[in-house]
């Protein structure tokens, strides 16, 4: 993904940085307000924080919080950091634009992110040399080992238990794996158990998918033993006991190995160090804007509301 490509590395940079629709952020009810002149608004009552002289409102923050699923001062930060990237774009003229004028103040934000970081932190800065060097060193991201995609039933015995509890387990087991074997898909059959009555039982009984496994997964070694032991999909020919009882498992997919070849690789570490350094650009951005603009913040209002879970109006998190 370089510079010259679709535009759109900044999407995931201003979601990530910033994460909230305007919104309101700098007015009181979602009014547009144009932040190239100073404002004359100032914190009390509902108005918590100002840019420049432009309102940042309790109720524009709780619609950021909401929508981006944050706290409210996570959003409040990010609102503020919107607003100073936004008086940035009115400073440069890029609110000169058609298309940015109807889409208003958070246009004129992408537009200038568009300009001043990606048009000016292109694919060319990334050292094609580095980038070998990561590959190298990397080699086990690109090349997937062959997996097992499996789901088991397992009779749990807890390490304290007694003989009997794991002589009762292996028998229920051991009758659960005979029903399974004459099952045309015991896969589908381990799942349909999730729908049978619960039985007394002295032990646990859990039944799951579990996501694909390689040889060298952090999972127990006689499972993977078990499931390896397989050349296809099936039923696991015996019960098989681990370190959490007994089991009876059907392996559901098996998954060939995979290599990303060496020029994808290359590619998506390059649109990663390159998204890196933007986001990096961005940031250190966002903290000169905020030295050179006012921001002020009723930090009263901030303790008494943002951090109070009333707050949160009915239906929230």
């Amino acid at each position: 993904m370089t510079g010259a490509t679709d535009g759109a590395w900044w999407v995931a940079a201003f979601a990530l940085l910033l994460g909230v629709a305007c919104d309101g952020a700098a007015g009181s009810d979602g009014d547009e307000v144009s932040l190239g002149a100073r404002g004359d608004a100032q914190v009390g009552g509902r108005v918590i924080s100002t840019v420049n002289g432009h309102p940042i409102t309790l109720d524009a923050v709780e619609r950021a919080a909401r929508r981006a699923e944050v706290p409210p001062r996570v959003a409040l930060r990010r609102l503020q950091d919107e607003a100073l990237l936004a008086q940035a774009a009115a400073h440069v003229g890029a609110d000169a634009h058609p298309e940015v004028r109807r889409a208003a103040r958070q246009a004129m934000v992408q537009a200038l992110l568009a300009r001043e970081i990606e048009g000016r932190i292109t694919g060319d800065a990334i050292d094609p040399a580095a980038l070998d060097a990561a590959f190298e060193a990397s080699l086990e991201r690109w090349e997937q080992p062959a997996r097992r995609r499996t789901s088991h039933v397992l009779a749990r015995v807890p390490a304290d238990a007694g003989p009997e509890v794991a002589d009762a387990a292996e028998r229920w087991i051991g009758d659960v794996h005979d029903r399974l074997a004459a099952a045309d898909d015991p896969g589908a059959a381990i799942l349909a158990l999730r729908r049978r009555p619960p039985e007394e039982l002295p032990f646990e009984v859990t039944i799951e998918e579990v996501q694909p496994l390689s040889r060298r997964a952090a999972a127990d070694d006689a499972y993977l033993r078990a499931v390896f032991a397989r050349d296809g999909a099936g039923l696991v020919p015996e019960p098989v006991r681990t370190a959490f009882g007994w089991h009876a498992i059907a392996v559901t997919e098996v998954l060939p190995p995979e290599e990303t070849p060496r020029r994808e690789a290359l590619r998506i570490l390059r649109e990663e160090r390159l998204a890196a350094r933007r986001a990096e650009a961005l940031d250190a951005w966002i903290r000169e804007l905020r030295e050179r603009h006012e921001v002020t913040v009723d930090r009263a209002a901030v303790r008494a509301t943002i951090g109070d879970r009333a707050f949160w109006r009915e239906g929230g998190s």
